[in-house]
């Protein structure tokens, strides 16, 4: 058994590439390994801003023999009409080291083939990884290759080294027109040099010991979060070192040999909101910043991650405080500049801002949300004339500086300024804030009732309008994000029973009516409402809904996701009673019978029809049920509407037994089709239990 080490030294490499490159060229190697049988016992990958590598403990020298069928001549050469062999055939055996009689005969697309199973020894371990190593690095998936100098193929960044060992030996491959040796390279400034690995398994020690480089992404990511930790503990003051995690993995794959520093910035920056700094000091700097847990307030200091021990570590802190300082100061002067400007007097240059060229202007959207909101707004308690001026004011902040320079600040600032204008309410401020949660699938919900209604009319006049003029989304291509926003109509919608989907999507087209603009797509209203199912399902699949309890309640079509989610919930717990499995059945029976006639002159009931007892206490026990049924179904009590059903399984299970129902008298077949109709209405309260798959 022998190591194994892969090495790919590069140019910097972007941050966020790094791990999930190096895992997927662990695991097209592991792939490789396993194909050809060649054994190891563990697999290890390393990532740094400058290497790709993967390390394999206890490597199989050789692979295992091999048993290969070989093909040889057509049956027509290979035997006479006296079915002799031929030279040709006696050749093919001797050259299996074997006797004619050894040899099969196979079916080809060419036609009938004599053939013969050799057994090959397995290749030796060294001899294979060229191949190998070349094709694991050919299957990586490169978003944006780059090509230089002369070489043919692309990668993510110019190879600069490569190196290749198995044990002690150097491997005779070349990847990227760079041949393999045992030197890797250490920390750019620490140690600039080669470094000589005498042997695989030295790898990391090397690299770590003489390099100045920690190599396993996961052990730098670890030691950095460790060191912004001791900031904390260390500190005579109850200090917090924002760590986002986003922020952690960039600056992971940043640095090569980890070292935290902490700087300050002018007071005077404080007067800026603090999401403008922290996005400022994470975005331009890559810097970490902190908090005052006691005082809740963001401290004027920040911790940067060097790339390296430095002699003088004053001078690096010096260097970014000094970019800091400058970028610090662009944001305090876009946000004096925002405040001399009211809120609402950015509205009017909303009309040229394209919201989409097909739909109008941000403006237009806008008036289509006022309409939108107006018309919530009973639904949450809400006054028409805030659910107004939110909708309106709710796109202003997108032509102020700050949220021209940081995008991602959209809403915070129009809640900031909205404030400090002393033109809205404090409820409307909030709401401009909240319009844009929740942001991703499992973000928090706006609190605010009016935040709920401005962020589920932005959300439903998006999807009717992209969705109207036909640009669905299709595949991994979503350039609207009409998932994420169908998403978060499905969420904001969960706890609102009374609104209806469909209601919703009508106000919604409404809007585009009302300002002239025409939705190509004929069938919009049902796409959209489709599309927004779609997203529940997805969604309670996660949370654990079965599919077929899901397509139960889905079947109904109810009118609110609200009542779906209740109608759920309560089909999980019906599940979970001893007659579930018999009623699911007995719904099926009945859905099958009735959907097999065309005459549907059954529809009412008739006692002097009945002939049998079991028809007369089935009729008996629909009708003393359906009372409590619809009185349970109407009180949205559907956990008890179901239990009430439960109890009609005796009846049920007597009439199938007793009772034949396509008898010849059309009469009586009617009559007896009718009952099964009156159970089946019964049935299809809160779900079609037919759909259910009980065991």
């Amino acid at each position: 058994m022998t190591d194994f080490l892969f090495e790919l030294g590069t140019a910097e490499l972007p941050a966020s590439s790094i791990p999930s490159l190096a895992e997927a060229l662990q695991k097209n190697l592991e792939q490789a390994f396993q194909q050809t049988g060649i054994t190891f016992k563990g697999a290890q990958s390393f990532a740094t801003p400058r290497r790709l590598s993967v390390f394999f403990s206890q490597v199989a020298e050789e692979q295992p023999p091999q048993s290969v069928e070989r093909l040889g001549p057509r049956i027509d050469a290979a035997y006479d009409r006296e079915h002799q062999p031929t030279m040709a055939c006696l050749g093919f055996a001797q050259s299996c080291g074997v006797a004619v009689s050894a040899l099969t005969m196979v079916d080809t697309p060419k036609g009938s083939r004599v053939a013969c199973q050799v057994t090959q020894p397995g290749r030796a371990t060294l001899a294979a990884l060229p191949e190998l190593i070349q094709q694991a690095v050919a299957r990586l998936s490169i978003a944006k290759p780059m090509r230089w100098g002369t070489h043919p193929d692309a990668f993510l960044r110019p190879i600069q080294w490569v190196v290749a060992l198995f044990g002690k030996t150097v491997v005779d491959v070349a990847v990227f027109g760079k041949q393999a040796t045992r030197e890797t390279r250490g920390h750019r400034f620490h140690h600039p040099k080669p470094l000589n690995i005498p042997d695989a398994r030295d790898y990391v020690t090397v690299l770590f010991s003489y390099g100045h480089v920690i190599g396993d992404f996961h052990k730098r990511r670890d030691k950095i979060k460790t060191a912004l930790r001791q900031i904390e503990t260390q500190s005579p003051e109850p200090l917090r070192v924002e760590v986002d995690e986003a922020l952690l993995d960039e600056v992971t794959g940043l640095v090569e040999w980890p070292v935290p520093l902490c700087g300050t910035f002018d007071t005077r920056f404080l007067a800026v909101p603090p999401e403008v700094l922290i996005t400022s000091i994470k975005t331009h700097q890559k810097c970490f910043p902190i908090w005052n847990s006691a005082k809740h307030q963001l401290e004027p200091r920040f911790v940067v991650i060097a790339n390296l021990q430095s002699k003088d570590p004053k001078a690096v802190i010096a260097g970014n405080e000094k970019v800091i300082h400058a970028r610090l100061s662009d944001a305090l002067f876009f946000f004096e500049k925002d405040l001399a400007t009211p809120l609402s007097a950015h509205r009017e240059s909303l009309k040229t801002v394209i919201f989409q060229k097909s739909l109008g202007s941000l403006w237009d959207k806008t008036e289509r949300l006022a309409a939108l909101a107006i018309q919530l707004a009973p639904h949450f308690g809400i006054e028409p004339q805030d659910a107004t001026q939110a909708a309106q004011l709710s796109k202003c902040d997108l032509r102020t500086l700050v949220v021209g320079e940081f995008p991602e600040l959209q809403g915070i600032m129009g809640d900031y300024y909205a404030r400090l204008s002393g033109e809205a309410t404090s409820a409307v401020a909030i709401a401009l804030k909240e319009q844009y949660w929740p942001r991703f699938s499992q973000d928090a919900l706006p609190n605010t009732s009016l935040g709920k209604i401005l962020a589920l009319a932005d959300r439903l006049d998006t999807l009717m309008g992209i969705f109207g003029i036909g640009l669905l989304p299709s595949g991994d291509k979503d350039p609207f994000a009409l998932r994420r926003a169908a998403l978060g109509v499905v969420r904001l919608l969960l706890d609102q029973p009374d609104l209806s989907l469909q209601t919703l999507l009508s106000w919604a087209y409404a809007g585009y009516q009302q300002q002239g603009v025409s939705l190509s797509n004929a069938t919009v209203l049902t796409d959209v409402e489709n599309f927004v199912l779609e997203r529940l399902k997805y969604f309670m699949l996660e949370r654990g809904t079965e599919p077929a309890v899901f397509a139960a309640v889905a079947a109904i079509h109810p009118a609110s996701l609200g009542d779906f989610e209740k109608r759920l919930a309560a089909v999980q717990r019906f599940q979970q009673l001893p007659v579930a499995a018999a009623l699911a059945a007995a719904h099926k029976r009945v859905n099958n019978l009735l959907k097999k006639q065309t005459d549907h002159s059954y529809q009412r009931v008739q006692a002097t029809y009945f002939q049998h007892p079991a028809e007369q206490h089935l009729f008996s026990e629909i009708e003393t049920q359906k009372k409590q049924v619809e009185t349970a179904y109407r009180a949205g009590h559907y956990t008890e509407a179901l239990t009430h059903l439960a109890l009609l399984k005796p009846t049920v299970d007597a009439f199938f037994d007793e009772v034949m129902v396509m008898v010849e008298d059309p009469q009586i077949r009617n009559n007896r089709l009718a009952l099964l109709a009156d159970l089946q209405h019964l049935f299809m309260q809160v779900a079609d239990l037919s759909e259910l798959n009980i065991p």
